[in-house]
């Protein structure tokens, strides 16, 4: 359904608008309403794109914002898990095999500077760690969900 419209324009506009309307052979009411039609689509997009752009911006940084907080919370995690487990070994170390704590305290550190040397290797130089995480997360996947390229 159409609408009737009335607007004023600028006397050089209204030349041109007349101008296109004689070399179409078209009603100046049909040429305006043809360049209104078009000037509010384009319009629309840039409105459109300017509301949504800041939105989905926004968004985007809070939902970084919130990975990141989970992954600091998942790190302080392993670490006060890590940091109690290897407390008890090395209580358990001391207790039921009778080492002292300076023995103790040397093993400790040898492991913790092979894990730093693991740490330090790159991840494709660990092909059974690969693997092995491979095949947790086809264990862990859902039942009925399709493998995907990710593994």
């Amino acid at each position: 359904m159409r609408k009737k419209i009335t607007t004023y324009v600028d006397e050089d506009v209204a030349d041109a608008l007349e101008r296109v309307a004689l070399a179409k052979n078209q009603s100046l009411s049909a040429v305006a309403a043809e360049l209104l039609e078009k000037g509010v689509v384009v319009q629309a997009g840039e409105w459109g794109e300017s509301m949504v752009v800041p939105l989905l911006e926004e968004v985007i940084r809070k939902e970084v914002a919130a990975g990141y907080n989970r992954m600091a919370k998942l790190l302080v995690r392993v670490g006060l898990e890590s940091g109690t487990a290897r407390g008890l070994i090395a209580h358990q170390l001391t207790l039921t095999e009778g080492m002292d704590r300076e023995k103790v305290r040397r093993i400790s550190e040898g492991y913790w500077a092979d894990a730093v040397r693991r740490l330090k290797t790159p991840i494709e130089d660990m092909p059974e760690l690969l693997q092995a995480l491979t095949e947790t997360s086809v264990r862990n996947r859902a039942p009925g969900v399709p493998a995907t390229a990710e593994g």
